[in-house]
C-alpha cells in the first residue's frame, strides 16, 4: 500500500503518513503488536489454529487412504 491510500485510509495527510513512516512511529507501532503475540497480514489472508488444521487433515488423509483410484471419488452417486 503507497502513502496516499494510507492516509486516505487514516483520514490524515499524506504528508504526516510520511513524517510518521520516516520517523519510526509505524514500526514501532508493528513492534508493540507483535509484543502484545498480535501478528498483522494482508486483508486477504486468514490465520488459523494449527490444531485445527491438523484434525482436517487428519480426517482427510484417514478417508483418502482408501482410494485406489479417482473414480472411487463417486462410487455412491
Amino acid at each position: 500500500m503507497g502513502q496516499r491510500p494510507l492516509a486516505d485510509a487514516l483520514e490524515i495527510s499524506e504528508a504526516t503518513v510520511s513524517r510518521h513512516i520516516s520517523e519510526g512511529h509505524f514500526e514501532r507501532a508493528m513492534r508493540i503488536v507483535a509484543e502484545a503475540g498480535f501478528k498483522v497480514v494482508p486483508d486477504e489472508m486468514r490465520c488459523f489454529n494449527p490444531k485445527d488444521v491438523e484434525v482436517l487433515l487428519h480426517g482427510h488423509r484417514r478417508w483418502t487412504e482408501h482410494l485406489q483410484s479417482v473414480d472411487q471419488l463417486w462410487q455412491d452417486e
